[in-house]
């Protein structure tokens, strides 16, 4: 994700004079991360699931075109990017966590009938 979605926004991005600002998009490093497992759903039965909150803060680090020296900054994420890949990281989660199951605990996966989940498979519902 932060690959793909690791920017901040620097400089003046406001209305555009001649088709451009003194804005800048700058790529970060180093997202802050707090995650926490979650083991029901809303109606209170059984789904694990993990929940993952990025600080809306990166550090940046520009070179001065004029001096050379690296300056390092801290500038709001840019949102748009965690927008759009949001959903494809939560599924990538999702499988990286089913193949550690399999491996580690040797249950296996299918897709629910309704087609909107997956769900362990051949272990009694008691």
């Amino acid at each position: 994700m932060q690959d793909e979605a690791g920017y901040t926004r620097l400089g003046h991005h406001g209305k555009a004079v001649e088709g451009r600002t003194a804005g800048r998009y700058v790529k970060g490093e180093g997202f802050i991360v707090s995650a926490w497992a979650q083991h029901t759903s809303r109606d209170d039965d059984p789904q694990l699931h993990v929940h993952a909150t990025v600080l809306n803060k990166i550090k940046a680090v520009e070179i001065d075109p004029v001096t050379g020296e690296e300056r390092v900054t801290w500038g709001s994420v840019d949102g748009h990017g965690l927008w759009v890949h949001k959903q494809a990281v939560g599924h990538l989660a999702e499988r990286i966590a089913e193949q550690e199951l399999e491996r580690t605990e040797g249950v296996r996966f299918k897709t629910r009938p309704d087609g909107k989940a997956r769900e362990i498979v051949g272990i009694d519902q008691d």
